[in-house]
């Protein structure tokens, strides 16, 4: 059953039973109301009938024996005076002998036996399709006791009852019909959006990950509805995530295939070259050469590697380091290095320092130093530069090489990437530097920026919070 439905019943349900309480207790209600004042008002005039009948015997002649007959006449006076039309009154003697009534017509089915051990008493009787309040009093007199029935018609209290009881089924099927209206219209404005939302979820879960819910508002739907575009947009961005992460972790693996391949298809042969032919001293020195160079080449990638992941789970002792210590070990590394293809490196570091670990800082630089000289002709310039702001410091590696275009600069970050591969496995290199630098830059919450142009040279700025 869906909510739509539960809703509706509910809400009918929960109006039926308030009308059906509430109408019960005022039907109740009004009918003992009515009841009550019947009862006040025949016990008024069973006392006025007691005293006046004891007046008027007491006014009699105490040798006067006919008592009976005198009572009867005193009630038949007194009713005429002041008795109700609707009114049966009748009189019995202590022989419980009838000795007066208005209407001889009347027969009630009542037992008067409870009624007589009291003084006084009533009971509803029901006599010819009609309802009756019947009291009985017992009647003390200095000539007698006597015993006075009056019986009252309140029919017309049970015939309101009934009135007021079929305008309360009238009225009730016509509030449960307007209840059932406006609950319908309520529960359809209540549960659209969550049947829009539901549909959204489902073309969500079947693919449609652009699938949004506009629901404006501000109560808790509303809210429920911000969550799941909100969720969404986390999903779908968290699959992109994921999605490029495949990509990355497919293009690396092919890329490592590619390096591995290269350097090992060298080895293999000049070594079989070695293994299976007669070779010259010069050939054989050739081969050997071959096979040192590429083995060389697979250690450096294996160091790299081995860097590249040890980040991500090693731990980094993170101190205060003056930023001209870094430059200078750094340039103190790359001196032999840059010096084969006579490059000038200019340092020019501001006094400053930043938070981080040592020998990760140094790595950074001198990657960055590295490719700069891959990136260099002969004579080539690398500046690296430090400059300390108010809340950054930021350290750039210039040089004047060839440069990467704007389609590439992006790119270079990736594990395995290189621009020009020919240049860079001829300098050594195998597409990791960058991504190294990249994680040791995320690691010390710094950011970077690299900016190029083909034949004008590339400039690397790292900007690290000084907080």
């Amino acid at each position: 059953m869906g909510i739509f439905v539960k809703q509706f019943f509910r809400t009918i349900s929960l109006v039926m039973i308030i009308l059906g309480v509430f109408g019960s207790v005022l039907l109740y209600s009004s009918f003992h109301m009515s009841l009550e004042e019947e009862l006040k008002h025949i016990s008024q005039e069973v006392g006025m009938f007691s005293y006046a009948l004891n007046s008027s015997l007491m006014a009699l002649p105490a040798e006067y024996e006919a008592i009976d007959y005198a009572v009867a006449q005193i009630g038949n006076t007194i009713v005429k005076s002041g008795a109700e039309p609707n009114e049966i009154v009748r009189i019995y003697n202590k022989d419980e002998t009838e000795i007066y009534t208005n209407k001889n017509d009347f027969i009630t089915s009542s037992d008067k036996e409870d009624f007589k051990k009291s003084q006084a008493h009533y009971e509803i009787i029901s006599v010819d399709e009609k309802k009756y309040l019947q009291t009985f009093s017992v009647i003390n007199s200095e000539r007698g006791k006597y015993f006075l029935e009056i019986s009252r018609d309140i029919s017309s209290i049970y015939e309101n009852r009934e009135g007021l009881y079929r305008q309360y089924i009238f009225i009730t099927a016509v509030g449960i019909m307007l209840s059932a209206i406006l609950s319908l219209f309520f529960t359809m404005s209540f549960t659209k959006p969550l049947l829009i939302l539901s549909k959204a979820t489902r073309s969500f879960a079947g693919g449609d990950y652009g699938k949004r819910v506009d629901i404006k508002g501000d109560d808790e739907i509303a809210t429920l509805v911000e969550d799941f575009n909100e969720m969404a947009d986390r999903l779908t961005e968290n699959m992109r995530k994921l999605e490029y992460q495949a990509k990355v972790q497919e293009e690396f693996t092919a890329a490592f295939a590619h390096e591995l391949k290269t350097p090992l298809t060298s080895i293999v042969g000049y070594s079989d070259m070695l293994r299976t032919m007669e070779l010259s001293a010069e050939d054989v020195q050739m081969c050997a050469n071959y096979i040192f160079n590429q083995g060389s080449r697979l250690e450096k990638l294996s160091y790299k590697l081995l860097e590249l992941v040890g980040i991500d789970k090693g731990k980094i002792n993170c101190k205060q380091i003056k930023v001209k210590m870094l430059a200078n070990k750094a340039a103190k590394i790359m001196d032999n290095i840059l010096k084969e293809k006579n490059i000038d490196l200019n340092v020019l570091v501001d006094d400053g320092q930043i938070y981080g670990d040592e020998d990760l800082l140094i790595s950074l630089i001198c990657n960055l130093l590295d490719n700069s000289r891959k990136a260099c002709n002969k004579n080539g310039k690398i500046i690296l530069r430090g400059v300390c702001q108010e809340e950054l410091y930021v350290i750039k590696v210039q040089d004047n090489g060839c440069g990467i275009s704007a389609d590439d600069v992006d790119k270079v970050k990736e594990a395995f990437y290189m621009v020009d591969k020919s240049r860079a496995r001829k300098d050594g290199g195998a597409g990791i530097g960058m991504a190294l630098c990249e994680k040791i830059v995320s690691l010390h919450n710094a950011e970077w920026q690299i900016y190029s142009k083909i034949g004008e040279g590339t400039n690397v700025e790292i900007s690290f919070p000084l907080k």
